[in-house]
């Protein structure tokens, strides 16, 4: 079955980012959730539902950042480290 090159390709960032996806959208959906909840009391939930989809525009470029700024540093230093720990294995 023929599946269109822009979802193969978001799939595929996704895929990548998914550890830093993982980590992030929970406590940004608890904010979004929150801050809907005080801007009134009676917000319809099918509302907050739609503010938490459409929270995957604000989660998918921070999930970038943190992929380059976090996760792909500590991914070389992992590396590093055991590239150490196979020249000296008594450390």
């Amino acid at each position: 079955m023929p599946v269109p090159r822009f979802w193969v390709e978001h799939l595929r960032v996704a895929g990548i980012w998914s550890y830093s996806i993982y980590l992030l959208h929970q406590p940004l959906l608890h904010v979004i959730a929150g801050a809907s909840s005080l801007l009134t009391r009676e917000l319809h939930p099918l509302l907050v539902f739609s503010l938490c989809v459409s929270s995957w525009l604000l989660i998918l470029p921070l999930s970038n950042l943190w992929y380059r700024v976090v996760e792909l540093p500590s991914i070389e230093q992992g590396k590093r480290v055991l590239a150490l720990r196979r020249l000296a294995p008594g450390l």
